[in-house]
C-alpha cells in the first residue's frame, strides 16, 4: 500500500495493523514525500496530530557549488582525503557524501573535524574497500549499517549508508532501513545539519540543500526540521557550534521529552548570536 496526502488515517491504521506493516510510504503526484511509521500513528492516536509536515518537504532543492569555499576553508589533508573518498565512491559505482554539520561549518568558515560520510550504497562495504586501500582499520556496525574508518594517526570517519529510522516507541533504539538520500537527511534534528557535498569526482564540490538550511543559516534560525526528532530520540545532545537569535520548535515535541532534554533546550535558547 501506498498513501497520498489526503489518504485517512484511518485507513492507514487499520492497513499497518491488519498486515503487521512497520511503514506505509506517503506519495505526492507520484513522488516519495515521506512514510507514515508507527510512531506517528501512535502519536496521533493520543495527541491527535497531523501524521506528516509536507510543507517542509516542499521547499525546491537548490544546488551550489563549493569547491572553491573547501580549496579556502580545509587542510590540505582534509581536501585530499575528501577526493580519495569520492574516488572509491567511483570504484564501487556508488554516490558519496559529506553530510551534517561538517558541511554546516565549512559555510561557517568553523574549523571542524567531525567528518560524516553517506553512501547511497553499502556503507560498510565502502568504509572497508577505502580501510583495505589507505592502510585505516574499520568499526562496523551491521544492524545499522554504519562504520567508522580509523586512521593510522587516529583521526576518524564517520561512514554510513543512507536509510530511514523509525521506532517502535518514543525514546527505543531505532530499527532501520535503506533510504534515499533526502529521507536519510530527513532524519536530522535541524535543518542546518542536512546539507549534503558530492564527493565524487564528476561533481565533486556540488552542496544539495534539500530543506532550506542555506536560507535559515543567512537568517539565524534554528529550525526543529519535523516534530518527532527529539520524541523518536530524545538522547540526542546539542554541541553549542552555532549561535542563534531564534529558535523554531513545536512546543508539543518538548512537554513529551524527559526533563534531561527540555534543560537542553533552555540552554540552546540562551545563546548569544557570535557565529554569524
Amino acid at each position: 500500500m501506498t498513501a497520498a496526502p489526503d489518504t485517512s488515517i484511518k485507513e492507514i491504521q487499520d492497513y499497518m495493523i491488519g498486515r503487521d506493516r512497520r511503514m506505509v510510504p506517503v506519495l505526492d503526484k507520484g513522488r516519495l514525500a515521506g512514510v507514515v511509521t508507527r510512531t506517528d500513528i501512535l502519536r496521533y492516536m493520543h495527541n491527535g496530530e497531523g501524521l506528516y509536515d509536507l510543507a517542509r518537504n516542499a521547499v525546491p532543492m537548490k544546488s551550489k557549488e563549493v569547491r572553491g569555499l573547501m580549496g579556502k576553508n580545509l587542510a590540505p589533508r582534509i581536501q585530499q582525503i575528501l577526493h580519495d573518498l569520492g574516488r572509491v565512491g567511483d570504484s564501487l559505482d556508488v554516490p558519496v557524501f559529506a553530510v551534517g554539520g561538517f558541511v554546516r561549518d565549512l559555510l561557517m568558515n568553523v574549523p571542524n573535524l567531525d567528518m560524516d560520510v553517506t553512501v547511497e550504497g553499502d556503507g560498510i562495504l565502502f568504509a572497508e574497500t577505502f580501510a583495505g586501500q589507505y592502510g585505516c582499520r574499520v568499526k562496523s556496525h551491521d544492524k545499522f549499517g554504519t562504520a567508522v574508518i580509523v586512521f593510522p594517526d587516529g583521526f576518524k570517519i564517520d561512514v554510513a549508508s543512507t536509510r530511514l529510522e523509525y521506532y517502535v516507541s518514543p525514546g527505543a533504539l531505532p530499527t532501520v532501513e535503506r533510504s534515499s538520500l533526502k529521507m536519510d537527511l530527513y532524519r536530522r534534528d535541524f535543518t542546518i545539519n542536512t546539507l549534503a557535498i558530492r564527493l565524487n569526482e564528476a561533481d565533486f564540490g556540488v552542496m544539495l540543500d534539500f530543506f532550506g538550511a542555506q536560507r535559515d543559516l543567512q537568517d539565524r534560525l534554528i529550525r526543529v526540521l519535523h516534530n518527532l526528532s527529539f520524541v523518536e530520540d530524545p538522547t540526542v545532545s546539542f554541541a553549542p557550534s552555532v549561535s542563534s537569535s531564534v529558535l523554531i520548535l513545536p512546543l508539543p515535541s518538548i512537554r513529551r521529552t524527559s526533563s534531561r532534554t527540555r534543560s537542553r533546550w533552555i540552554f540552546l535558547k540562551s545563546w548569544a548570536v557570535k557565529g554569524f
